[in-house]
């Protein structure tokens, strides 16, 4: 039973490690090394169970002081969270992103040359 328990550790672990690989990986692939090392470092808020939970109903009249310090402290959170990720933005003068769904695009791009791509991108 103990061996049995040992080895689902091992397989959960090696899939965690695997998963976070994997993030990584992708992360690497669309955003600058420096700010996925700096993801990575920082530890994130922005999934605390309470964030966005949904919890009421928009209205706090006649809210008690336990549910009152439950929204103050989720407002406080959000602020957190928020300034968080404008310490993660950087601007660039005469960049824009833009992402976009063409339909399509995969198999044109597939079938025609890389600069004619480019130029119908631009």
């Amino acid at each position: 039973m103990r061996m049995l328990m040992m080895q689902q550790q091992n397989q959960i672990i090696q899939e965690k490690e695997k998963a976070e690989r994997m993030e990584r990986s992708f992360l690497e692939s669309i955003l600058p090394p420096a700010l996925v090392e700096e993801l990575k470092c920082q530890p994130s808020d922005l999934h605390h169970p309470c964030v966005g939970d949904g919890g009421g109903n928009g209205n706090d009249g006649g809210m008690d002081d336990a549910k009152q310090a439950k929204v103050e402290a989720r407002h406080r959170r959000l602020g957190k969270s928020r300034r968080r990720l404008r310490s993660l933005t950087q601007t660039h003068q005469g960049v824009a992103l833009l992402y976009a769904d063409l339909v399509g695009f995969t198999a044109f791009s597939a079938q025609v040359d890389p600069f004619k791509v480019m130029t119908f991108l631009n």
